[in-house]
């Protein structure tokens, strides 16, 4: 299969707006059929390359970059963050279902969204093996992008529905927004360096949205155009993560972490023996609630 690397090309900017404004983090856009990635940053594609297959589609980054094919037959690859293939790749695995659209990761696992059916979120081991159902997506929806924020330890999804909407690990929505514009929204990212989402809004427009749903900025991305289904930014693991031993609700919080869940902190670690063997900690609540949380924990592991 063909394959080569690409110069840079420059980012056409919407009006009113400097490429310093853009995402400052690197943001991976994967386009099937012909397949091609994209790597944009500040205003600019600072990377881009034809990818091994044509229906590589879901995809994570951490420190590699991995795709996983479309259908039965279709193969995935591994590939360096400067788009040189390292030699693995990662064949289709039965036992969830086929059509995969967009993936996701958590740092331990990753995650992809399915094209038929109740669009079903499957859960797989990093390397695409062992795929198991995590939840199907609300009926009703055309569901099609599907990303992970590690911050409360929930997904996103968006798709052709102009919604954008928050779920829990069982599926259950949290909160949902509608957000402008028309057409299909694919490659949704969510970017831990302001706490924002990206997606693909079909032609060579991307945009920025808040957590509430708010439309932040649009960019035309001169090059950018064809079949784009996967995006993400790179993941990174974070640091020491326990489990909840107790979690105590106080002043009306109503989403605390549950006893037995994974807690991630902020300290810094490269070994679980850099962590503290207990936590002992008081949080806001999350996603937003009233209230505030009190856990005591276990450490688990490093990132």
């Amino acid at each position: 299969m063909r394959r080569a690397l690409i110069a840079a090309v420059p980012l056409s900017m919407a009006v009113g707006l400097q490429p310093a404004q853009a995402q400052t983090s690197e943001y991976y856009l994967l386009r099937a059929e012909s397949g091609h990635m994209w790597v944009i940053q500040n205003g600019q594609v600072v990377r881009e390359w034809n990818v091994d297959g044509d229906l590589e589609i879901p995809l994570t980054v951490i420190d590699t970059v991995r795709t996983y094919g479309y259908r039965p037959g279709d193969v995935g690859t591994e590939y360096a963050l400067d788009g040189q293939m390292t030699g693995e790749h990662y064949p289709w695995v039965d036992g969830c279902g086929a059509s995969w659209l967009d993936g996701t990761t958590d740092g331990q696992f990753a995650y992809a969204i399915q094209y038929t059916g109740n669009r079903p979120v499957c859960r797989f081991d990093l390397n695409w093996t062992n795929p198991t159902l995590l939840f199907n997506c609300p009926p009703g929806e055309q569901w099609d992008a599907l990303t992970y924020d590690p911050t409360d330890d929930t997904f996103w999804i968006t798709g052709r529905n102009n919604v954008l909407a928050q779920l829990d690990r069982s599926g259950n929505v949290l909160q949902r927004f509608t957000i402008p514009g028309g057409g299909r929204s694919a490659g949704l990212a969510y970017d831990a360096a302001d706490d924002t989402f990206w997606m693909y809004r079909g032609g060579d427009l991307i945009q920025q949205y808040s957590k509430s749903g708010q439309l932040l900025q649009s960019h035309n991305v001169a090059g950018v155009s064809g079949n784009v289904w996967g995006g993400e930014f790179q993941f990174s693991p974070g640091g020491c993560v326990y489990t909840v031993k107790k979690s105590k609700s106080k002043r009306g919080c109503e989403n605390c972490p549950e006893k037995g869940s994974d807690f991630r902190t902020d300290s810094e670690c490269e070994d679980v023996k850099d962590c503290a063997k207990k936590l002992k900690t008081t949080i806001a609540c999350p996603r937003g609630g009233n209230g505030i949380c009190k856990i005591k924990g276990k450490v688990k592991s490093c990132g």
